[in-house]
């Protein structure tokens, strides 16, 4: 390797902190943007990575302007590339088979830096996304191949420190450092292909670029450098006798890590590290017995399984800190603990489990059954995979806390967090809430034997919660005094509405907890039946109002972008009608004028159009079963119109002064048959299956009448246009038509996607 003439001029530093060796404050003239990419496998057994793509970008540090770029293979010594590692990266063995080694490409890089950098009096920095391409993957085979690394090749950007930095400017709370996430947040392209070092590289020189943009407002972007020889430097100064290793399989317990690492060194004890929901967070402090076996550590391949550990070095005061740091939920645990709560809730549960399985899931666990179950729906009124379960007494619900993450359903790890009486209240309010018989309710259900006439009677009406308080009282507090002692007695059945009266001035209050009015409200429940009133009470001569929700209930919100769907589907019966008709009627007409066919030919090339026409509809009544299959297919029948009258208008331009070519014209006016009579046969039928008869008989009708405005429209356009412009601006125009088309169905397909809205 060459040598290094002035090392010094790498990178300008001075230390922010004598007892933080491993950050540096810089100035720097450039950046060099690294992403390599090395040999991989997904077997436990890989064999030492190696680098095989060599990419660098050097770009300005104040703008990201690229100044040059290299992109090199290295062949491999030992490693083979699979046919993972083909998938993975792109690179297939004969792209390496006569490639240089990773010796060449550091002295080919070393020799651009001497010439081009430091007789140039410039400084620069390396860039990478993340420590694995220099603290691991280079560091490594370096080390197992004896080469030198200059000093260089140990200070670096991290970029995903830079883009939390940034996450925190504009208050994101994204948690994903991926090259992917990044560029979606900062609006930027992904550079061709992922896993492509060079692509990567530039992807890198994109989000960067954005980035800068932002470096007045966040002073601290790319000012301070990781250094990790200072930081290993450090450790070996002061004996430390700690690791950090990241990358730990989630399922691993501390346990687990330590019979891992004890295979080679003594350890001491090993520290999990959990995010604030009690889940491992991948981290481990590892203690070691001696420093010697610390360091030794450092410079070892770690692999449980096929996951690379990257340890890295740390200090006893950091491991004793992690030790006593407390999470969120032991926070949450402590005050739940001191308020004697009763209600937790179940995260990730199966989306089909009902009310009475949800209750049973803990019954081989010493669990009395739960006093009261509610599902959390999502604006939709779909099940969230949550649930919220009120229990007697305290200490069932401490058991059920305690079984966060061990508690396995179906496959599923079921999360178990404290909870309280308002999201219970609220989850009520979804009418989802069930009541679940259990030995402590067996004395009331025999009392309450003797009417079971009229409870009958009242379990087919809607069950509601009646609501009146006490002024001077917030709501939050009402609702918790009560639901305390009476939550057991609610019961609102799934199958029926929830009525509520409100009658109140101003903002009204509801059970959903959100209530800004200062209203007056104190609740109550009624009797074992059931029966129940919700009602806030307000200024005395106010009107009231009826609500109602039910498992079909759809906001206001949801009907003003269900009306906009249909708008659109009426677009679309338009501009599809509009392209069949001007085909249909005209091509006949057009082969004989454009391309020279006689009658009969002609006759027999219109025929195709039908025919292709009864296809597509056979085609349709198979892949049009579904809400988001009938979007895609109307999206694919508008692509291929627009794409067929494109193709028409372009046979004009190219052969204007002489005949079009009878077999284009012919397959163009098939395509045209197939992409559209089968849609436009099913969207009266579809019309039924999504909106039910009532509204299908009016929207079956608009979509007829849409149709025949589409078809005038074409006979009186096309007709002026041949006449007047010639025959290319006839598919010009159609060609527009597809395209608004296009749009259209587009944005009912983003509707039904995203919102579930109906998309006809």
């Amino acid at each position: 390797m060459a040598a290094v003439s002035n090392p010094s001029r790498a990178v300008d530093t001075s230390s922010t902190n004598s007892n933080d060796a491993s950050s540096k404050l810089v100035n720097v003239d450039y950046f060099l943007v690294v992403d390599f990419e090395a040999t991989c496998d997904d077997s436990p057994e890989q064999a030492s990575q190696e680098i095989i793509e060599f990419p660098w970008v050097l770009i300005d540090s104040q703008t990201g302007s690229e100044i040059s770029y290299s992109q090199r293979y290295c062949k491999p010594q030992k490693a083979p590339i699979t046919s993972f590692c083909t998938e993975f990266t792109g690179i297939i063995p004969t792209m390496v088979e006569d490639a240089g080694s990773l010796r060449e490409a550091l002295d080919e890089l070393d020799t651009f830096i001497q010439n081009e950098m430091y007789k140039q009096g410039k400084t620069f920095c390396i860039l990478t996304h993340g420590n694995w391409d220099l603290e691991y993957c280079l560091r490594l085979e370096a080390r197992d191949k004896q080469l030198t690394l200059p000093p260089y090749w140990s200070r670096y950007f991290d970029l995903r420190i830079e883009f939390l930095k940034w996450c925190e400017y504009v208050k994101s709370s994204t948690i994903s450092t991926s090259l992917k996430s990044m560029a979606h947040l900062l609006q930027v392209p992904l550079e061709g292909r992922l896993h492509c070092g060079l692509d990567d590289c530039r992807t890198i020189v994109s989000i960067t670029k954005a980035l800068l943009q932002h470096k007045d407002a966040i002073p601290s972007l790319f000012s301070e450098c990781v250094d990790f020889a200072a930081e290993r430097e450090v450790f070996e100064r002061n004996e430390e006798r700690v690791l950090s290793a990241r990358g730990i399989p989630y399922s691993c317990s501390e346990q687990d890590i330590q019979q891992y690492f004890a295979k080679q060194f003594k350890i001491e004890s090993v520290h999990l590290c959990l995010m604030d929901d009690g889940r491992s967070a991948g981290n481990a402090y590892v203690l070691f017995h001696a420093h010697a076996d610390a360091s030794a550590a450092l410079d070892n391949r770690w692999m449980m399984g096929s996951r690379s550990i990257h340890v890295r070095p740390s200090a006893l005061h950091e491991y004793n800190i992690e030790r006593i740091r407390p999470t969120r939920r032991a926070i949450e645990l402590a005050e739940y603990a001191t308020r004697k709560g009763t209600v937790v809730k179940l995260k990730s549960l199966p989306w089909k489990f009902s009310v009475t399985q949800i209750a049973g899931c803990l019954s081989n666990y010493d669990i009395s059954s739960p006093v009261s179950v509610a599902i959390i729906r999502d604006e939709l009124n779909r099940p969230s995979g949550s649930a919220v379960v009120q229990y007697a007494t305290h200490e069932d619900a401490m058991k059920v806390l305690d079984l966060n993450r061990k508690l396995i359903i179906e496959g599923r790890s079921i999360s178990t967090l404290p909870s309280d009486e308002d999201e219970l209240l609220r989850a009520l309010a979804q009418t989802v809430t069930t009541k679940v018989n259990h030995p402590h309710h067996h004395h009331s259900q025999q009392h309450h034997s003797s009417s079971s006439s009229s409870s009958a009677s009242a379990s087919a009406s809607a069950s509601t919660l009646k609501v009146s308080t006490p002024r001077g009282n917030t709501p939050s507090s009402s609702r918790r005094t009560l639901a305390t002692a009476d939550l057991s007695k609610i019961h609102i059945s799934r199958q029926r509405s929830l009525s509520i009266s409100v009658r109140g001035r101003g903002t009204t209050g509801d059970i959903d907890g959100e209530n800004t009015a200062e209203d007056e409200t104190s609740m109550s429940t009624a009797g074992a039946s059931g029966q129940t009133d919700v009602k806030d009470v307000g200024g005395a001569g106010q009107t009231e109002k009826e609500y109602t929700k039910t498992d079909k209930h759809i906001t206001k919100q949801q009907q003003d972008e269900a009306h906009i769907s249909i708008f659109m589907v009426c677009v679309i019966s338009i501009g599809l009608t509009f392209v069949q008709e001007t085909v249909r009627d005209w091509a006949a007409i057009y082969l004989e004028a454009r391309a020279g066919a006689d009658d009969a030919v002609a006759g027999y090339i219109t025929l195709a159009f039908p025919v292709m026409g009864g296809f597509s509809a056979l085609l349709c009544s198979q892949f049009m079963k579904t809400q988001r299959q009938r979007t895609l297919v109307l999206l694919v029948a508008a692509v291929l119109c627009t794409a067929s009258m494109v193709g028409l208008y372009l046979l004009e331009r190219f052969y204007y002064d002489t005949t079009v070519p009878l077999v284009i014209v012919g397959l163009l006016v098939s395509l045209v048959g197939l992409a559209v009579q089968g849609p436009l046969a099913l969207v009266t039928a579809l019309a039924v299956v999504e909106h039910g008869e009532e509204t299908a008989g009016r929207l079956a009708g608009m979509l007829d009448g849409m149709m025949y405005i589409g078809g005038i429209v074409e006979g009186i356009a096309v007709g002026v246009l041949i006449s007047k412009a010639g025959w290319s601006s006839v598919y010009l125009m159609a060609a527009c038509v597809g395209l608004a088309t296009c749009f259209a169905v587009f944005r009912v397909m983003e509707k039904t996607f995203r919102r579930g809205v109906p998309s006809l």
